[in-house]
């Protein structure tokens, strides 16, 4: 289901049960999402607290109930969930300048916004939102993957010259080379933040503990499955049990502060049979409380799509995005520095800013023409004339 829709769901469900006890855990439970991402996925459409929602709709089911019901204030207040009189009539003056005796007398109705209200207008108020994202930054971070062979036979002394660039965040690759202490110590000698690291499916799912602790100590908020292996992947003969890895892993992850991605390829646009993506299978399956999205970019471009289109189509999803760049040879892809192939990276990153992506990431999966570290330089360099 649409984000969108969820939340116009949940503001007609608190409509209709004001009187029942509601809370932002019990809605957000309801509607199979996380108290923290449901908060944070309502007030970006509503434009307010679920807690104030619930508030303002009280108070206004009151109002209106003092001009027609024939009962007590305290006996319409207690109704709608009120049940300290003194707290009501604060909230109440707050809300309408005059206390519920005072509004009585005046004996005009509350036109209270509706749901549909309030949904034209988060539309509205997505387009203004998307021209003034171009004016906006993210922080950048680098994936060390992109200098894998140069990490390995000297991490310290990568990791210095990746800093040196302006590079203040990485993303690690974590199989397990180097102890988790041992990388903090020299991240933090370099003031340089691991944001994430990928794990491959079947450590994680092996070792859960053990990397949700490596990855605790390193300080990385995010874990990434970096891909499926075809078995694995929708349609496979193994779907249903990575469905049930998955979902202990984000529910691990999450028992922990931590927040569980799946980064995706070119391969999970495959159309399958139901006309839709093997990755629409993946977040449909699976709740977004328990895994969300790093889309990569330039594995989306180069599944013939365009990454603002899928950008929008997961927002509110996706915490990273990959950014890459590349030029077609010959049939074959070229992974390139960004802004020199042919990915539109403005518009990106405008869409990034706009959808609710946190992190960007810069990755180059080959580098055929400069040795990688010059590659990713010239990454940084990019980024800096666009003023990120």
């Amino acid at each position: 289901m649409n984000p969108v829709e969820t939340i116009s769901r949940a503001m007609n469900y608190i409509d209709a049960h004001l009187g029942d006890d509601l809370s932002c855990k019990y809605i957000a439970t309801k509607f199979h999402y996380s108290e923290y991402h449901f908060h944070r996925l309502f007030q970006y459409v509503t434009g307010m607290s679920v807690t104030d929602y619930i508030r303002n709709k009280r108070l206004s089911a009151i109002a209106n109930d003092l001009l027609k019901v024939k009962d007590t204030i305290l006996h319409i207040c207690i109704a709608y969930g009120f049940n300290n009189q003194r707290t009501f009539h604060r909230a109440f003056k707050s809300r309408f300048g005059m206390t519920p005796t005072e509004f009585k007398s005046q004996n005009i109705p509350i036109k209270e916004k509706s749901s549909d209200y309030i949904l034209d207008n988060f539309y509205k108020r997505s387009i203004n939102e998307s021209w003034a994202a171009a004016q906006q930054v993210l922080p950048i971070a680098l994936q060390v993957y992109s200098v894998r062979k140069e990490a390995k036979n000297d991490f310290k002394g990568t990791m210095q010259k990746v800093k040196s660039m302006g590079y203040d965040n990485v993303e690690l690759c974590l199989y397990g080379d180097i102890p988790a202490g041992e990388i903090r110590e020299v991240l933090d000698g370099l003031s340089l933040h691991a944001i994430s690291a990928h794990v491959a499916f079947e450590d994680i799912y092996t070792n859960t503990k053990k990397i949700i602790n490596s990855c605790r100590v390193i300080g990385c908020k995010y874990i990434v499955i970096p891909y499926l292996a075809k078995e694995f992947q929708p349609g496979g003969q193994k779907y249903e049990k990575a469905l049930s890895c998955i979902r202990k892993i984000g529910s691990a992850c999450a028992s922990n502060d931590m927040i569980l991605l799946y980064h995706n390829h070119d391969f999970e646009f495959n159309m399958m049979p139901d006309s839709r993506y093997s990755l629409d299978h993946l977040y449909g399956d699976i709740s977004s409380e328990l895994l969300q999205a790093q889309l990569d970019t330039g594995w989306v471009k180069a599944a013939g799509l365009n990454p603002v289109d899928i950008i929008e189509k997961y927002k509110m999803r996706v915490p990273i995005i990959h950014l890459k760049d590349f030029h077609v040879q010959d049939n074959n892809i070229n992974f390139m520095p960004i802004g020199h192939g042919v990915q539109d990276i403005p518009a990106i990153l405008t869409a990034a800013v706009a959808c609710g992506v946190e992190w960007i990431v810069v990755e180059q999966d080959h580098s055929l023409a400069q040795t990688p570290l010059k590659a990713v330089q010239k990454s940084r360099e990019y980024l800096y004339k666009l003023g990120w």
